[in-house]
């Protein structure tokens, strides 16, 4: 259960979760959570915010977070720690963060954050550091330019509390926005606008990152609908991830481009349509479609429906050591959101997801000595995975910002090999899927 305590003056937040935590560390099954505790809020000048979790049994894990703001007109720094426990690796993780918000005129605004870990092992102690900031200039409602700049030094670790999508990394993202809104009366257009996107990366070792450059077109009519085009690069480069340590791939050129078409609600429909065309691999093309469409039968009910089937002849992915493999990969991806009101002050919602890929293997390859992926005359298996999730979510509102929730989710992940079955075929098997059930029972109390 959870409970929650507000104020003018403060903020508290108290949760014990009835539900599992995380993968254990101890064999990955579903981790039970002893207990949580989450208090926020303010104190003169000063924002607070700390948050503990505890999981049950010797392998489980212990979580603590604290936050601190100041505030002011003009600019604002605040600090974070985090600090996790996990006695069956006998690891501790804590990570400092310093963050700043400086608003520079009317036009110009600079933030950024300083952080550092530090993991100790029974064997090794590990500190990483890294940075990060940002530039935003928006002399006019025309234009607006942002720069930032990332530092993640090789040995930064927040995975335990938190998460970065990739360390060992210096990064320059460069972005430039112009836009129109001077239109004619009778013109369908209500605003163009145009957005330039560039990304240079390297390495902390000095290995130069594929570039990025992506062109976007933006069209909002004055009916409310908007059309999106965009075309994108990325240069030939290194990518130092995907052969997991394993050594450098050099990869080609590869281009994408999306057209997209979003249409507002109009009388009990809401529609949306993306078409994809990529490159993910060596020299072949993939596509893809996103489209979606809700419906609403009624003010208090909706039901939203989304389906992005996916193709590709040139799927590349890494298989073990320095092997990798191409695959033609057909994959989808389904979710469904029912949201009904039955009365006031009640609310129940049902999402539920659909993952299904089938990957037929076309060639092996081993990394040369610059790279360069040489064919390699290895056994590679055909493969296909199946994910569901589903969950459920009762809402009762007690009173403004006081609410009582109870929660129902369970799911499960399947690998197939070598398998004979259609996608479809696979996205019905997704659904007996029951790896783990979940419950969990929440109270939020505002005083």
């Amino acid at each position: 259960m959870a409970i929650e305590a507000r104020s003018k003056t403060f903020n508290n937040q108290t949760d014990f979760y009835l539900q599992y935590g995380g993968p254990s560390d101890k064999d990955r099954s579903p981790s039970d959570i002893a207990g949580a505790l989450k208090v926020i809020g303010s104190t003169g000048h000063l924002d607070y915010g700390l948050l503990t979790a505890i999981e049950s049994e010797d392998e489980g894990r212990n979580y603590y977070a604290g936050r601190l703001v100041f505030p002011a007109e003009h600019y604002s720094v605040g600090a974070l720690v985090t600090y996790v426990e996990r006695p069956y690796l006998e690891r501790t993780a804590l990570v400092d963060v310093i963050d700043y918000d400086i608003k520079m005129g009317d036009s110009a605004r600079w933030e950024g954050k300083f952080l550092s870990s530090n993991i100790e092992l029974p064997r090794e102690d590990r500190k990483g550091y890294g940075a990060y900031s940002s530039f935003l200039y928006n002399p006019s409602e025309i234009w607006n330019c942002q720069a930032v700049f990332t530092y993640y030094g090789d040995n930064l670790d927040i995975s335990d509390m938190g998460y970065v999508q990739r360390t060992n990394l210096r990064e320059l993202y460069l972005s430039g926005l112009w836009r129109r809104t001077n239109f004619a009366d009778d013109s369908r257009l209500a605003s163009v606008s145009w957005k330039l996107t560039s990304i240079f990366g390297q390495n902390t070792d000095g290995d130069t990152l594929p570039s990025s450059f992506t062109l976007n077109r933006t069209e909002k009519l004055k009916s409310g609908s908007d059309i999106t085009a965009q075309a994108g690069l990325e240069t030939q480069g290194y990518d130092d991830l995907i052969s997991r340590g394993h050594g450098l791939v050099y990869l080609n050129e590869r281009w994408n481009g999306t057209l997209s078409y979003n249409v507002p609600r109009r009388g009990s429909w809401r529609e949306y349509l993306a078409l994809k065309v990529f490159q993910e691999g060596i020299d072949g093309w993939g596509f893809g479609i996103e489209s979606g469409a809700t419906w609403y039968p009624h003010e208090n009910f909706n039901i939203d429906l989304s389906l992005n089937p996916r193709w590709s002849n040139d799927w590349l992915i890494w298989m073990q050591d320095d092997l990798l493999a191409t695959f033609s990969n057909r994959q989808a991806r389904t979710n469904l959101l029912t949201t009904w009101f039955p009365a006031e002050r009640h609310e129940l919602r049902l999402r539920v997801q659909w993952v299904a890929l089938d990957a037929e293997a076309k060639q092996g390859y081993r990394i040369g000595s610059a790279g360069d992926l040489v064919q390699s005359s290895d056994m590679i298996d055909d493969f296909a995975r199946i994910n569901f999730g589903l969950q459920f979510r009762y809402r009762y509102e007690l009173a403004p910002l006081s609410d009582f929730y109870i929660v129902y989710s369970r799911g499960g992940l399947e690998d197939i090999e070598n398998p004979d079955e259609s996608i479809l075929s696979l996205l019905g098997s997704g659904m007996s899927l029951r790896d783990s059930d979940q419950i969990l029972v929440k109270l939020r109390y505002r005083f």
